[in-house]
């Protein structure tokens, strides 16, 4: 039997915000299953659903639309309006025209961001994660609706990339990658036997910040113990990219007021040049938040 039905990635929606730029998707059930056997028998004998705990993982270059529509750039609730969508490719063509796509709608869960990845000579990610739950544990929280229209303009309206570091106010130099790990441990919880969880939130934030850079000035100045986050904050900038240019004038900074970086490791290998790893653990100091964002707006 011939294929007759291909889909793509199409765009986001949470709230009525369009998440555009969607790189890649992946939609995870997660069920277990329960599989029986018992009383020494070879082969098991039951197999049943023993729950179901759906995830949708989506990376994306709208940094700033993402992180602007986050409450403190940490969670977002979902009560029915996170959209998720198909779109049909064209046999003989490029994508099918109308409401011939498939839409995906999550009617309850959160939304977290899992990491920022920053590397030198590349547009910029987001990846996040949705997680769904059930309005009463027997109910699917997954809705999905064939002949379905998309929505309009998901394509990338806007870049970003790696900018300057600073740590203790000094601009560190030779910087060829970051990865902001958001740390957000979310609490998904079911009971009394229902299929799918009924409860998500989040539990814990530990952030933690990965850099790579070619310098390694600031291991020999530091040596093993690594430094303390000072007085003066650090910064890690997320450069604009001019649509027809080279770069803009707005960037998204993120600023870190407490913690400790320290090095993980420095490599080196022949032929190659030294790198310094270095791991951030910001902190919280009962005012700010361990990671404050800026030009969000």
């Amino acid at each position: 039997m011939g294929l007759s039905n291909v889909y793509t990635i199409a765009g986001v929606s949470a709230g009525g915000t369009t998440f555009k730029d969607i790189q890649s998707s992946t939609l995870s059930p997660n069920l277990q299953q329960a599989l029986l056997g018992g009383s020494g028998g070879a082969y098991k004998t039951f197999v049943a659903v023993q729950r179901i705990a759906p995830v949708f993982d989506f990376t994306s270059g709208d940094i700033k639309t993402i992180l602007a529509k986050l409450t403190d750039q940490i969670a977002l609730a979902i009560d029915g309006d996170f959209l998720v969508y198909f779109q049909k490719m064209a046999e003989g063509g490029v994508r099918s025209a109308g409401s011939t796509h498939t839409r995906g709608t999550v009617a309850k869960g959160i939304l977290i961001p899992v990491a920022l990845s920053l590397r030198d000579g590349a547009p910029a990610t987001i990846t996040c994660q949705v997680i769904m739950v059930s309005a009463d544990g027997s109910t699917s929280p997954l809705t999905l609706t064939g002949s379905s229209a998309l929505i309009a303009a998901a394509g990338a309206a806007a870049g970003w990339t790696l900018g300057e570091v600073a740590i203790n106010g000094n601009v560190l130099e030779g910087v060829e990658e970051v990865t902001i790990n958001f740390g957000i441990s979310p609490a998904v919880l079911g009971a009394s036997g229902m299929v799918y969880p009924t409860f998500a939130g989040v539990q814990q934030v530990d952030p933690s910040i990965a850099i790579t850079a070619a310098s390694v000035d600031e291991f020999i100045s530091w040596g093993l113990d690594g430094v303390v986050q000072g007085a003066t904050d650090s910064t890690i900038s997320i450069q604009d990219m001019a649509e027809g240019g080279i770069r803009g004038s707005s960037p998204i900074v993120c600023t870190i007021d407490e913690g400790l970086f320290s090095t993980r490791s420095v490599p080196a290998a022949d032929g190659q040049h030294t790198r310094h790893q270095i791991e951030l653990k910001p902190t919280y100091d009962g005012t700010a938040l361990p990671l404050a964002w800026s030009g969000l707006a």
